[in-house]
């Protein structure tokens, strides 16, 4: 019987990080395959708007934990694509709501497929009680 392996925090750190890079990469290229302008930072948003759809420009950063300059640019390309909106916040004129249009709604639709079907193409030969065992892990950091 082989000898499991004890990792340090940091091996940790680094095949997290490699097989995050390795799925993103694999995603990027499915939807650069179907031909749609858009990045898979860009993708984040379109995920993280599937639930949180009027959400600030910061707690959409907050959520998907990216810093303030990187929301912004991400948020431009996405409204001069017309993808999504930024409506000022009655209440409050300094906050931004962030909604997705129609042409974003189609978009996420498809791309949150693709999304799906990629990463189960990546996870299809892991064990379903390891996988549940990583979920919960992952869950708890």
């Amino acid at each position: 019987m082989a000898k499991k392996k004890n990792h340090s925090g940091l091996e940790l750190i680094l095949l997290l990080n490699s097989t995050l890079r390795q799925l993103n990469n694999k995603l990027a290229r499915e939807i650069e395959t179907e031909q749609n302008d858009i990045t898979v930072e860009q993708l984040s948003l379109l995920i993280a708007l599937l639930n949180k759809e009027g959400i600030s420009q910061q707690d959409l950063g907050e959520y998907v934990d990216k810093d303030r300059p990187s929301i912004t640019r991400l948020l431009d390309n996405m409204e001069k694509n017309s993808l999504v909106v930024r409506v000022t916040f009655e209440m409050d004129r300094r906050v931004r709501l962030i909604y997705l249009t129609k042409k974003g709604k189609e978009l996420q639709t498809r791309l949150f497929k693709t999304a799906e079907t990629t990463v189960k193409r990546a996870i299809k030969n892991v064990n379903t009680e390891l996988l549940s065992n990583f979920v919960s892990v992952a869950e708890m950091i």
